[in-house]
């Protein structure tokens, strides 16, 4: 997948991007700018942004994952609206205020949805892009996931010149619950 965004991205010619991912989207940043360094075009991505970022699948994602019985969870928590109301009730200290952090799974295909969680848990961990030199900028909502604050600590481990901010009053959708924020760190320069 990194690879036809990369390729698509110099198809375009496009250059000096700021890539921003959300969640496990994050890592995907991650990725397409390691192709494109690969590619001989490290010129393209000019910054990182990183929003509320997981380094790795945790066990209760992982647990979806299980044959036969995952794909089961995965439908009764986020596959229709009664279990999506339920996972939403029991998640909300990770989230600010009335958002609603299952109301996106109304609108996906479940299957590519699942496909993208076996994908996260088979993509390896946040050591793998040491030496990446561009600016990276994580943002992540205090009242985030503990796995996100700990992948927050991973990926400062491994990329050390990203600049860390901690979002007060949020949780793990800042870019719904704390959107002037998240706009002012995607929006400032990269040199600041």
């Amino acid at each position: 997948m990194a690879r036809e965004v990369a390729t698509e991205v110099i198809h375009l010619g496009m250059r000096d991007l700021v890539m921003v991912g959300s969640c496990s989207g994050a890592i995907l940043t991650a990725f397409v700018a390691r192709e494109l360094r690969e590619m001989g075009r490290p010129d393209v991505v000019a910054r990182l942004i990183m929003i509320d970022p997981f380094a790795y699948c945790p066990w209760y994602f992982r647990l979806f994952l299980i044959p036969v019985f995952g794909p089961l969870m995965y439908a009764t928590a986020f596959a229709n609206p009664i279990g999506r109301g339920i996972t939403n009730f029991f998640l909300q200290d990770k989230r600010a205020g009335d958002t609603n952090l299952t109301e996106s799974f109304a609108r996906v295909d479940h299957r590519v949805t699942w496909k993208y969680l076996k994908m996260l848990h088979e993509c390896g961990r946040p050591g793998q892009f040491r030496g990446m030199g561009i600016p990276v900028d994580i943002l992540y909502g205090k009242k985030t996931f503990s796995a996100v604050r700990k992948s927050v600590q991973e990926w400062k481990k491994a990329l050390p010149q990203a600049r860390l901010t901690r979002l007060a009053g949020v949780g793990h959708l800042p870019i719904c619950e704390g959107a002037r924020e998240v706009a002012k760190a995607v929006f400032r320069s990269a040199k600041a």
